[in-house]
């Protein structure tokens, strides 16, 4: 790995800045040890609390060259903000690498060397995640996001123990400001475009600073943010499922009348029961069947929103922070 390479460092923020002031100095020496210099854009998703933001500049910092905020209109969620990020980096920050991060420090800064090293080690080729080898939430979430894993690998057929922090290499970095489906979620959309990536182990930190702003109702809006990146692979195999299950019910249905017209044994004496009971699954099967169809069509007849080519329209200012000069 070569020294003297530049890197853009990419994270949204919600009223955090004081976790920020905190997180860049770490940054700056994980660059700093591999003699490397960057550049930080922060995602400012309507935020309404600046604590903390004006102590930026007063900042030490070595490797570190900028810091910049691009102040949006409105909270847009994390995905929406750090798409906006990306294609702003696509369009104004030559680098090397550039990495994506969470600002909350579960994104440990100590993982940016391992990652650089394996996307030198892919040839530039690969975005490389750090994948959550363990969690540090508490036993219910994880096994909320434990179900959520497997309910995403059912319905796409891809595994996900990805989030955003990652690194992308100079090659790919206008290819993915490209992904419309990036507005919705960063790792699902490298893997909808088929970008090749790869991933190395990591441990996701705890926050040191506040309260995590990902909770159940965040997670299950994060999960359906996913599963809509894939609507037409889950659409598809929705419709499979619902195909397999109406074949089931109505052969169920047909040996139900079978055994009352032409055997004797009892079907609990409930036959005409069981026979409306099955025709109202196989009714609200072939509704889903309809509904998925449909779901599968539209989607192919929008047209795209590409993140490079309207994320101007999504701020207004952008502010140089560190070092402290004109805006």
């Amino acid at each position: 790995m070569s020294k003297n390479k530049t890197v853009a460092i990419v994270m949204a923020t919600y009223n955090d800045w004081e976790s920020i002031l905190e997180l860049l100095p770490g940054i700056d020496q994980e660059l700093a040890s591999l003699g490397m210099s960057g550049q930080v854009v922060i995602v400012d998703d309507g935020s309404g609390d600046f604590d903390c933001r004006d102590q930026v500049s007063g900042l030490e910092l070595a490797s570190i060259l900028s810091v910049e905020c691009v102040d949006l209109y409105r909270n847009h969620g994390n995905q929406r903000a750090v798409a906006i990020g990306i294609a702003y980096c696509a369009d104004n920050v030559p680098c090397d690498y550039m990495i994506v991060m969470d600002s909350d420090h579960e994104d440990d800064p100590k993982y940016i060397p391992d990652m650089i090293v394996a996307c030198d080690q892919n040839d530039g080729r690969k975005v490389i995640f750090a994948s959550r080898s363990k969690r540090s939430e508490g036993v219910v979430f994880k096994g909320f996001y434990s179900a959520y894993k497997r309910l995403y690998y059912l319905l796409t057929g891809m595994p996900i123990s990805i989030g955003n922090y990652s690194v992308v290499p100079k090659s790919l970095i206008r290819r993915i400001a490209n992904i419309a489906e990036l507005w919705s979620h960063f790792p699902a959309s490298i893997m909808r475009a088929k970008i090749p990536y790869t991933s190395v182990p990591s441990v996701r930190a705890k926050r040191t600073i506040g309260e995590s702003k990902m909770n159940l109702v965040s997670l299950l809006l994060h999960a359906l943010s996913g599963f809509s990146v894939h609507a037409e692979i889950v659409g598809v195999r929705v419709l499979v499922m619902a195909v397999i299950a109406a074949v089931s019910v109505l052969s169920l249905l047909v040996i139900a009348v079978l055994l009352k017209m032409f055997t004797g044994i009892p079907i609990l004496g409930w036959t005409s029961q069981i026979v409306g009971l099955l025709l109202i699954m196989l009714f609200q099967l072939f509704i889903t069947m309809i509904i998925m169809v449909f779901m599968v069509v539209s989607g192919r007849q929008q047209a795209p929103m590409i993140p490079i080519a309207v994320y101007r329209q999504f701020f207004e200012t952008v502010l140089q922070l560190y070092p402290r000069g004109k805006n």
